[in-house]
C-alpha cells in the first residue's frame, strides 16, 4: 500500500491475482492478495476481505491438486 490508495489496491489486486495464478505465478498472486486483503481491512470492507480470503483458498487448493 505504498501508493496510499487502499481502494485501488484492493480492487485491482482482487482482479490481478487470479490472472497471475492462472499464468503460473502462484506466490506472486498470493502476495498480491495479501496486500488486497490488508487494503480491504484498512477500508473496513469485510465483504471484500472475505472475497480475497476465498480467492486465496481457491488458488492454494488448485495449486496443490
Amino acid at each position: 500500500m505504498r501508493l496510499g490508495r487502499p481502494d485501488g489496491i484492493a480492487a485491482v489486486g482482487a482482479l490481478y491475482a487470479p490472472l497471475l495464478a492462472v499464468g503460473g505465478s502462484r506466490d506472486e498472486a498470493l502476495a498480491v492478495l495479501e496486500q488486497a486483503g490488508a487494503a480491504y481491512a484498512k477500508l473496513g470492507n469485510a465483504q471484500g476481505n472475505d472475497f480475497v480470503r476465498q480467492l486465496r483458498q481457491l488458488i492454494i487448493e488448485r495449486s496443490t491438486a
